[in-house]
């Protein structure tokens, strides 16, 4: 088991960069991952004109890998960043994480 933990954080794509300079201003953060998403609900009375009568809603996605112990004080910031709209997270336990191309073993 890895101790790893991914945070996926979808927010709104208005809060885009607000967001990625919350990321990159923590430490603890070594980096993420962001793509783009379009969002769908049942629930769009609070999209405006456009996103209803497209049917979705753009937003950004960010992945961030990182310890347990460090998640709370980052969900702290990113809620900060990610303003007052409603944005939506999950976490994912990670059994194992590593580097492509792995470490070629020692030699004897």
């Amino acid at each position: 088991m890895s101790g790893l933990q991914v945070l996926v954080l979808v927010v709104p794509d208005t809060r885009r960069e607000d967001v990625i300079d919350a990321l990159i201003s923590m430490d603890k953060i070594s980096g993420f991952t962001l793509t783009s998403a379009m969002g769908f609900s049942a629930e769009h009375s609070h999209f405006n004109l456009r996103e209803q009568v497209q049917g979705c809603r753009a937003f950004a996605r960010f992945e961030v890998l990182l310890e347990p112990a460090i998640l709370h004080g980052v969900l702290d910031r990113l809620s900060s960043a990610a303003g007052s709209e409603t944005s939506r997270y999950w976490l994912t336990d990670v059994p194992l994480a590593g580097r492509l191309p792995q470490d070629s073993p020692a030699t004897e």
